[in-house]
Parts: C-alpha cells; structure tokens; sequence
C-alpha cells in the first residue's frame, strides 16, 4: 500500500510527474494516491527527495483452508454450441488429477444459446 506523509508531502509534484500510471495528484497542496490506478510500482518511493512517500506490503489476508473445497474443474471452450477438441483434452487432464486426488471431475461450459 503507498502511504502519503502529510508531515514531510511539500507539495513538488514531482512523484506526479514521475507516476507512469497518472496514479497520484493533488489535494491541499499534499500529495494523494488514486488506489484504483496506483500499481505499486515505486517509482514516485523513488522520485520523491523528501522521503515522503513509502510503498508497505499490506499484511498478509488469511489464507482460506482449501479443505473447504473439494473437487477438479475444467472450462471447457464451445463455439457455436459446439464443444472444441482441446476441451477434451482438458478434461482429460482434468480426469488424471482428479483420479490422483481422488476427487469429482466436472467440466464447466459457459455461452449464451447453448
């Protein structure tokens, strides 16, 4: 996540100029992160002199327990409500893992007017 310190922020624009992704901009003369556009690359970490500006790893979500979950999915590719051969092909994969995890094999198949 990039944080702004409003403290050390003297308003250069410089980070602005220097964000390739137009993520960054102004608001009471400190500068403020468009969390949509922003991909943390660090570039403006960088530019910045006044080491107002940091890139902090968020903390890590909580992982879900995958034993919830149980079973192997395909997508299988149709066009015009015919099923594409490399649709077999993956649920033939699909089948070998699914054997190997002793678990259920179902093919997904998605489209309009199937």
């Amino acid at each position: 996540m990039l944080k702004i310190n409003a403290d050390k922020c003297t308003g250069c624009k410089i980070c602005i100029d220097k964000c390739p992704f137009d993520a960054l901009g102004m608001k009471e003369n400190i500068a403020v992160v468009d969390k949509t556009s922003c991909t943390m690359c660090g570039i403006c970490v960088k530019s910045c002199e006044f080491n107002a500006i940091k890139l902090e790893k968020e903390k890590e979500k909580k992982r879900k327990n995958l034993s919830d979950y149980s079973g192997v999915w395909v997508l299988a590719e149709q066009r015009e409500n015919k099923l594409m051969e490399v649709s077999l092909e993956l649920i033939s994969e699909g089948r070998k893992l699914a054997d190997k995890l002793g678990q259920e094999l179902s093919a997904v198949v998605l489209g309009s007017d199937i």
